[in-house]
């Protein structure tokens, strides 16, 4: 009779540790971990995402025309009115002279003569352009029209007017859209074809 109940016994118990065993074996597998970003890595990218959105609301100011940059989706606002234009639907795939001047600017004013006479000469394979920083549209239309330019004008808004340009500036533009150079003072008819001829690359 012990040993029947003995026996009962055990395998009874064989019977649970079986049971238990199937049932750690049949337990679903772990969840994979997730990744919580810390909170330095939220803030970074936060930060990153303000910066992209500045730079989608800022206006053009100095530093877009450094050397290297590629200015062909820079947009301007014609000096007499009209919907702004891409600088690359300008040059239309010539190199560019870029001459920014204000009426205050004695040495500008003096330069425009100069300017024309590139345009005159260059046309065909070089867009002579001047951008006004004049916060008075019409001051730098009634110069313009005294000093008989006809190369194409554009003025340049607020931010452009205030990022600390200094006048006068000459920008040439490769093919391409690209800054090859940048200089400042009052330019000859001779330096700018000179300034042209070397830059233009």
């Amino acid at each position: 009779m012990n040993k029947t109940v003995h026996l009962i016994c055990t395998v009874a118990l064989l019977s649970l540790f079986a049971g238990c065993q199937k049932k750690e074996i049949e337990q679903p597998p772990s969840h994979k971990q997730i990744d919580i970003p810390s909170p330095a890595a939220i803030k970074q990218q936060i930060e990153e995402e303000e910066e992209e959105k500045k730079e989608e609301i800022r206006g053009i100011v100095a530093d877009d025309f450094n050397i290297g940059k590629n200015i062909s989706k820079l947009e301007f606002t014609p000096l007499y009115g009209g919907k702004k234009v891409t600088l690359g639907s300008v040059i239309k795939g010539r190199s560019a002279v870029i001459d920014f001047w204000s009426t205050w600017c004695r040495p500008c004013v003096l330069m425009l003569p100069d300017m024309e006479k590139a345009h005159k000469k260059l046309q065909k394979d070089v867009a002579v352009i001047s951008l006004s920083l004049d916060p008075a549209r019409d001051a730098a239309q009634k110069v313009i029209k005294e000093k008989k330019c006809t190369f194409p004008t554009f003025v340049g808004d607020a931010d452009l007017i205030n990022s600390g340009i200094i006048l006068p500036q000459t920008v040439i533009v490769n093919s391409k859209g690209i800054v090859t150079f940048v200089g400042h003072g009052r330019h000859t008819f001779e330096e700018i074809i000179t300034m042209v001829n070397k830059y233009n690359r």
